[in-house]
């Protein structure tokens, strides 16, 4: 208990640490030149990242100077004049994004509302920035919202099952709010989604606060190089769904630095070959009521033969200085045999041993290495 409200006074620290109304980042500023270009400048290096984070467990290592969760606090360098397209409603919005070009940072007024309900997919083609201000000067950020019950229904033939679906490299969405239609459990055959990520490498979700899908909030196919990092992710309860991180075919995904709440899993991989992970930093508040929650979870590929080399758990599984507080079922489930292994390390659990904090199936698992993690 010490060390979990140890935690939450960190975290409020770090909340509050920046004056945000002095400390403001220069997106408010004057000037004339932009300082600012995206690039894939996360590439991802499991096995080499392993045991080279910061001494101690749990999220409370934080070394990315910016707060988990995003929001109040956070700092991004970039000046005005790199905005190409101001939008405020939606029709902009969905004007801007199809007249993107590669570069472009469109930004969604802060105090705006765009509701995307009964309207089609927004396709994102292009190498562009959507973004608003979450989190800078108090504000909240650009809302969007899709109030369609029927967002997802797979009963229903060319049914719209997200709200963004990303076909290029070099994206990112930062600073907004997503706001689905799905808060609670739902019938498996409704799967909503915020954001679907396919084919697509070095996408990049940042400082978002998305909530409320039934199937995933971020969903990455057969997509390399991704970053989420610094959101918060809630209320992802589908019924034998409902993840806030999905990695499906051969991706790879960096996810650092997020809040997370009420999702049936925080994180979970399809477990494909090639498909590879890194979770560090995150805070797992509590997962949904659902029976088999644990928050981060690798699925095997033929978990009925479980000792079956067929039973293929990813490629690579690093899980390190993350800190969860829900004991209601272990916090980390691996049901198959990751092709490298699966590190786990310098995490805080809410538990008191090994077994109370990791799930594995009746067949042992190999290659999984587990070092120096804390428990309450």
């Amino acid at each position: 208990m010490k060390r979990i409200l140890a935690v939450i006074f960190i975290l409020l620290s770090i909340s509050c640490s920046k004056d945000v109304s002095t400390e403001i980042d220069s997106l408010n500023s004057e000037t004339t030149k932009c300082n600012y270009k995206f690039k894939c400048s996360y590439d991802i290096n499991i096995l080499n990242d392993f045991g080279k984070g910061p001494i101690g467990c749990g999220s409370e290592t934080n070394p990315t100077k910016n707060p988990i969760g995003g929001g109040l606090g956070f700092y991004k360098d970039m000046s005005i004049a790199c905005i190409s397209n101001k939008v405020y409603n939606t029709n902009e919005l969905i004007s801007a994004i199809k007249n993107a070009q590669d570069g472009d940072i469109i930004y969604l007024d802060d105090e705006s509302i765009f509701d995307l309900t009964n309207l089609p997919t927004i396709k994102v083609n292009n190498s562009i920035i959507i973004m608003s201000g979450r989190g800078i000067n108090n504000s909240n950020g650009a809302l969007i919202i899709d109030k369609n019950q029927y967002l997802g229904n797979q009963k229903i033939a060319n049914s719209k099952t997200s709200i963004f679906k990303i076909s290029s490299n070099l994206v990112q969405f930062t600073g907004i709010r997503i706001s689905g239609p799905h808060p609670n459990k739902i019938d498996p055959s409704i799967r909503s989604m915020a954001i679907l990520i396919n084919n697509s490498n070095c996408v990049e979700i940042e400082n978002m606060e998305i909530e409320n899908f039934s199937h995933a909030a971020i969903a990455y196919v057969n997509s390399k190089n991704g970053y989420v990092h610094h959101n918060y992710i809630h209320n992802s309860q589908g019924i034998r769904l409902g993840y806030g991180v999905l990695l499906n075919g051969e991706s790879e995904v960096l996810i650092e630095a997020n809040l997370f709440k009420d999702n049936r899993h925080d994180i979970s991989g399809t477990g494909h070959l090639g498909q590879k992970y890194e979770a560090r930093y995150n805070l797992d508040l509590r997962n949904s009521t659902d029976n088999f929650s644990r928050s981060f979870d690798m699925h095997g590929r033929d978990e009925k033969n479980c000792a079956s080399s067929s039973n293929v758990g990813g490629s690579t599984i690093v899980i390190h200085h993350n800190t969860f507080l829900d004991n209601r079922d272990e916090s980390i489930l691996l049901r198959g045999h990751p092709q490298f292994g699966a590190w786990i390390s310098n995490n805080i659990f809410p538990t008191s041993t090994r077994e109370e904090s990791l799930r594995q199936p009746s067949c042992d698992i190999e290659q999984v290495y587990w070092n120096s993690n804390c428990f309450n």
